[in-house]
């Protein structure tokens, strides 16, 4: 009898997991390194997975996805670095967007093709894209986003004052929030040695 249950409720289990990563829509795990979790299960590369969850790294791990083109919007790849949490929304346009929600991730986007922004939201700020690559930070301790932008250009929102915003070119660093103060100032401009260095951070082609 006892083992019978045991049985059943591995069947049980079973059942629901397939049932949680049956979807018609989904983003692709290429590469990942470590402890990583999506929806609270622990995953594996090669996966394709439905969109709609919260995604988890734990310490010294990483995981790059592959996310699709959806509509209007392009498609995307990003790296998601270690002790970070990532929501993939099911709708990526407007203020329903992907969020990072803390640690640190890169980001590469498709131009769009359409005149609709598509938008990466921290607990702090938002992040109006059109094409681009660049690393976005959530630093919980110090309660701040900031971003380093490689190529394109994004227009930054603060999250408390949405007349707050401020446009981010090549080459800049800019953020909101602790060591940024609560309103988003015009970016520094980084020396090349310093954005040489942060370019090779969570580098996509792994």
């Amino acid at each position: 009898m006892k083992n019978t249950l045991i049985f059943f409720f591995l069947l049980l289990s079973l059942m629901a997991t397939q049932k949680v990563w049956a979807s018609g829509v989904g983003f692709e795990v290429p590469w990942l390194k470590g402890d990583v979790y999506y929806n609270g299960q622990k995953i594996k590369k090669g996966l394709t997975l439905p969109l709609g969850h919260l995604l988890e790294t734990k310490k010294n791990s990483f995981i790059k996805i592959s996310l699709p083109k959806m509509g209007a919007t392009s498609a995307s790849e990003l790296v998601l670095g270690p002790s970070s949490s990532f929501k993939v929304s099911q709708e990526p346009l407007g203020d329903k967007g992907h969020s990072l929600i803390k640690g640190a991730a890169r980001f590469i986007h498709d131009k769009m093709q359409t005149d609709q922004e598509l938008k990466i939201k921290t607990p702090h700020m938002s992040v109006g894209i059109r094409g681009t690559e660049y690393i976005l930070k959530v630093n919980e301790n110090l309660g701040e986003s900031e971003i380093i932008l490689f190529e394109g250009k994004v227009v930054l929102e603060n999250n408390s004052d949405k007349s707050n915003t401020q446009e981010i070119n090549p080459g800049q660093w800019g953020g909101v929030g602790g060591r940024f103060g609560k309103t988003i100032n015009p970016p520094l401009t980084l020396p090349r040695h310093v954005l040489a260095g942060f370019g090779k951070l969570l580098k996509p082609n792994l």
